[in-house]
């Protein structure tokens, strides 16, 4: 039997996923988990929704799969952890799904249906976090986006393309593009948290190919130390870090975990966590990785963080 890896999508032998599978918990009961779909273009869009049970939303969070996966693989192998975070900060969490369970990212010629039909996903989240966020009453200012692998990349073009439509930008496991291929940078900087492990076997930390187990190539990618420069450049930023700390080890998988940040002078706060020896998952104490992903960091809840840079950036 084979079964489908949560966040890549294709299948594989039960025995590597099963760690992964076993380690989900239930959504929290005080969340309405909604499915809706909306025309975008030339294509129907589906997305799920986690609203706070019996109370009005204060902010918008949009979370975004990676290559070849979809929303119900997106919340299985984050063990949920963004539908807490809508039950306990009145968040209403909206996983969309990219066409052909891809995003069109920055990265040219790629081989999947989203790229090969032009997909304007860059519009389609702009609008949809407008269109969801009038309707809710929930202000530009409290609108943010996340992704992860190819959802980063995504985010990375709404960083560089659509500036104002979100408040706040989460990247996880994803570089820039070493050009910017079909994105065109509007040269306005953004508010931009980026999570990378440094032993990531697809997403390479040095910058290079980005390569999906040797069998799928997804264009090539600046290092992540290059990626943060252009951003904290654009947002005029010293090079150095503002503040650094350290977020702890995992002692059981090898890892150390620890944030930089760029911020003050009223310029938008740029920040990295760095998984030393970290790999290419969502780093969470619910969640197991078989070891072909590479060590994948526990020692904290990666929503909870990324909640708290939204939270406290200006």
């Amino acid at each position: 039997m084979s079964l489908v890896v949560p966040g890549l999508g294709r299948r594989w032998p039960s025995g590597i996923v099963a760690s992964i599978l076993c380690a989900a918990v239930p959504a929290a009961a005080e969340v309405e988990l909604v499915e809706a779909r909306i025309a975008a273009g030339e294509h129907e869009r589906r997305y799920l929704m986690a609203r706070p049970a019996d109370r009005k939303p204060a902010a918008l969070l949009i979370v975004l799969h990676g290559a070849g996966s979809n929303p119900e693989r997106l919340r299985l192998g984050t063990a949920n952890a963004f539908d807490r975070l809508a039950a306990d900060h009145d968040v209403l969490v909206i996983y969309p799904a990219g066409v052909g369970d891809h995003w069109n990212d920055c990265q040219s010629g790629m081989p999947d249906q989203a790229d090969r039909l032009g997909v304007d996903d860059a519009g389609f989240l702009a609008g949809l976090a407008g269109e969801i966020g009038e309707r809710e009453g929930i202000p530009t200012s409290q609108r943010f986006v996340a992704g992860m692998s190819n959802g980063g990349e995504m985010v990375y073009r709404l960083a560089l393309e659509s500036p104002g439509a979100f408040a706040g930008h989460t990247v996880m496991a994803a570089n820039l593009p070493a050009d910017f291929g079909e994105c065109s940078p509007s040269g306005s900087p953004v508010p931009l948290l980026v999570i990378n492990g440094t032993a990531d076997p697809i997403n390479p930390w040095e910058g290079g190919e980005v390569s999906i187990f040797e069998q799928i190539t997804r264009g090539t990618v600046r290092s992540t130390r290059d990626t943060l420069a252009w951003f904290v450049s654009l947002a005029g930023h010293e090079p150095a870090a503002s503040v650094s700390e350290d977020l702890g080890e995992d002692p059981a998988v090898g890892t150390r975990a620890s944030i930089e940040r760029w911020q003050g002078g009223g310029r938008p706060t740029i920040a990295l966590l760095t998984i030393e020896n970290g790999g290419h998952g969502f780093p969470h104490p619910n969640v197991l990785y078989p070891p072909i992903f590479g060590p994948v960091h526990r020692g904290f809840d990666t929503a909870a963080i990324i909640w708290d840079f939204f939270s406290s950036s200006p």
